[in-house]
């Protein structure tokens, strides 16, 4: 199996939405989807938009005025080296966004990508 590309350019839709065009459809297989990150060396983080201040444009955009999608949510990456956006999407709980990186091993650089760690 081939690593996939973290480092990739975010397009959003027009609602905000947006995921790494390499992650597979599993069909909210979650056991699938944790095996396949374990395989593919990938570390995931998440924010929710529900958890932002109740102040925020997007929170008040998307729960108080219910306006479709996150266009105004810019989630920050977690503390650390490596993160990239891996997939921004709506949940059972509103707009998600997923962080991803590689662990195990030394951190691949885009420049240096190789198939095997």
């Amino acid at each position: 199996m081939s690593l996939i590309k973290l480092d990739v350019p975010v397009a959003r839709d027009e609602d905000g939405y947006w995921s790494n065009p390499a992650i597979p459809d599993f069909d909210e297989d979650f056991d699938a989807y944790r095996a396949w990150l374990k395989a593919q060396y990938i570390e995931t983080k998440h924010a929710m938009l529900e958890s932002e201040k109740d102040g925020h444009p997007a929170y008040i955009a998307y729960y108080e005025n219910d306006e479709p999608g996150c266009q105004l949510w810019n989630d920050q990456p977690p503390a650390g080296e490596g993160w990239h956006t891996f997939s921004i999407h709506d949940s059972e709980d509103g707009p998600c966004w997923v962080w991803a990186r590689r662990v195990g091993g030394a951190l691949w650089q885009t420049s240096n990508f190789k198939d095997k760690p």
